[in-house]
């Protein structure tokens, strides 16, 4: 897509179908679909994590609220216009909440503190509600129930420069993972309107506190700018800012460390100072995702729908060529399941209907299944977003996308696994070729299937091999590792056998092999120039000569001067 044409998040809504509207729900009340809900329960997950990292307790509070908790609050008074209207219960006014600081407040409130607890963090990823008119919603970015990662603060004054600066570096931590670029902060202080709450000499104690936050996190090590912006305060305290601009140029803020002189005076929240006497304590608001329905419009207009691995809804496509490839590819979606990643099988219609639905569903990873993946145990991956098509072993597929999901990393670092298939390669092929002028008339019929030389003298090279061409005549189909003399030690599908030397500094496992000399048997032996070391399965062993009845199949390998394993 041309880097000038931006969708909107609505518009590729219509191929991911993240969220649905629908007129009898009511307008501004999206409904989370299935691939949607993976990519809220994501975020949600980062910001538990975050939350919990910072020292935060997580506690949960109502919807619903008395109108006099938001009289006391003072959001009736600025924000009854854009609150739903109360709903006389029992005898009360019950009234949705349009933010949570109130319940907040009242937790606070329920205990008796002393400044030896302080600081306190309660969290909460809460539902509010704004009732936004008609004409200013919009998909997810303007909706009328807000579920917001919110966090209050309870400190002393003291306290306050660095929860801010910990509040502030949470929040461009979360970016940072998102890879939501930022444009600056903004510092938003007040101006010489009556409008705010609270004395001068408060407030400017207040925006020094921020400012030194700003300073403390390095900013302009970070690339951003610090941004004054008079003005631009709520009316209980000043805050910074996380800006951004959405692919039509709009700014707005996507995450906030905002001081509040309001609540603790209208809820009277106090602490056991260390003289004895009782003092106000101070409140900070953080966000540190943001708001669920606001960060997932963001994400899909900056990555125009093809999300990093860890949000994907689908990591990985999988695709079987045909019919007789549907148990592989099965397979290979039952393992990664059971790895914890999000597969999808995909087998009606041809591959390359499929393939282009994949594509237009932004799936991240498209593996496909067929004749030479089932026989060489791999996969032929496509990485739309990562520039990279090959094949890659399944186990190690497997094992690069699990890693980088456990990091939350936006794609798989290929150049690693390409470096891993290319040492492994290398030396099945040099083998072969070593051999070659010798055994000329071996050919592999299938790419990732190997040959063995067409002499009766099988003690220089022997690989495992499927269906070989001995010459034009004659065809094969086998499965199994044979030893120096000849004889058969082992028949599963992932043995190699290897007759040559194999290159200083190249790694193997066994599997099911059996050593005559030693007469032993192991479920993964290996060995290290030539003696026998362990009996574990998944380990590794050093480069070096195994005794000469076993050959070593190849599961992983290492080159030193490539830097992989």
């Amino acid at each position: 897509m041309n880097d000038q044409v931006k969708l909107d998040h609505r518009e590729i809504n219509a191929d991911l179908r993240v969220f649905a509207t629908d007129a009898l729900a009511g307008a501004g009340l999206p409904l989370w679909l299935p691939d949607g809900a993976v990519i809220r329960d994501e975020l949600q997950r980062l910001a538990t994590e975050l939350a919990a990292a910072d020292g935060c307790q997580r506690v949960y509070s109502p919807v619903l609220g008395k109108r006099a908790l938001f009289e006391r609050s003072g959001h009736w008074a600025k924000f009854s216009d854009d609150m739903f209207p109360p709903m006389p219960v029992g005898g009360d006014e019950l009234v949705l909440r349009p933010a949570n600081c109130p319940h907040h407040a009242l937790i606070y409130a329920s205990a008796q503190r002393s400044y030896r607890d302080l600081p306190i963090r309660l969290n909460e990823l809460a539902a509010m509600f704004r009732a936004e008119r008609s004409g200013v919603l919009s998909g997810l970015s303007r909706v009328r129930q807000i579920n917001l990662d919110d966090t209050h603060v309870f400190c002393r004054p003291d306290q306050v420069a660095d929860e801010a600066a910990r509040a502030l570096r949470s929040a461009l931590r979360a970016q940072q993972i998102l890879g939501l670029p930022l444009d600056y902060v903004r510092l938003s202080r007040r101006d010489d309107s009556p409008a705010f709450l609270g004395g001068h000499q408060q407030w400017e104690a207040a925006e020094a506190a921020l400012r030194s936050a700003a300073e403390a996190v390095g900013l302009a090590d970070r690339g951003l700018r610090l941004v004054d912006a008079p003005g631009e305060a709520a009316f209980y305290g000043p805050k910074l800012d996380l800006q951004v601009r959405d692919g039509r140029g709009h700014e707005e803020s996507i995450a906030t460390v905002q001081l509040d002189f309001n609540q603790p005076e209208r809820f009277d929240l106090t602490y056991d100072a260390a003289d004895g006497s009782r003092q106000r304590v101070v409140m900070i608001h953080r966000g540190t995702v943001g708001a669920m329905e606001r960060v997932v419009a963001a994400l899909l207009e900056h990555y125009q729908g093809r999300l990093p691995l860890w949000l994907a809804p689908v990591q990985v496509c999988v695709l079987p060529v045909g019919v007789e490839h549907d148990g592989a590819a099965r397979r290979l979606a039952d393992d990664l399941t059971s790895a914890g990643l999000r597969p999808r099988l995909d087998t009606a219609g041809s591959v390359g209907a499929r393939v282009r639905s994949s594509r237009q569903r932004r799936d991240h990873l498209i593996a496909v299944v067929g004749d030479a993946e089932v026989c060489g145990e791999s996969v032929q991956v496509t990485d739309v977003g990562g520039g990279f098509r090959g094949s890659v072993n399944a186990a190690e597929f497997i094992d690069r996308v699990r890693s980088a999901y456990a990091g939350r990393l936006p794609c798989v670092d290929w150049a690693a696994a390409s470096a891993l298939s290319l040492a492994v390669r290398s030396w099945q092929v040099a083998a072969y070729q070593d051999h070659r002028e010798q055994a000329g008339l071996v050919r592999a019929v299938a790419p990732g299937v190997r040959g063995a030389p067409l002499d009766k003298d099988v003690s220089r090279c022997q690989q495992d091999f499927r269906r070989v061409e001995y010459g034009p005549d004659l065809a094969a189909e086998h499965d199994r590792v044979i030893d120096r003399g000849g004889a058969v030690i082992g028949q599963r599908p992932d043995f190699l056998a290897i007759g040559v030397e194999p290159p200083v500094g190249v790694r193997w496992q066994l599997k099911d092999a059996e050593d005559r000399a030693g007469g032993r048997r192991a479920d993964s032996s290996w060995f290290i120039g030539g003696e026998w070391v362990g009996e574990r399965r998944g380990v590794v062993g050093r480069a070096g000569l195994g005794p000469p009845q076993v050959r070593h199949h190849v599961s992983r390998a290492a080159v030193p001067h490539l830097g992989v394993r």
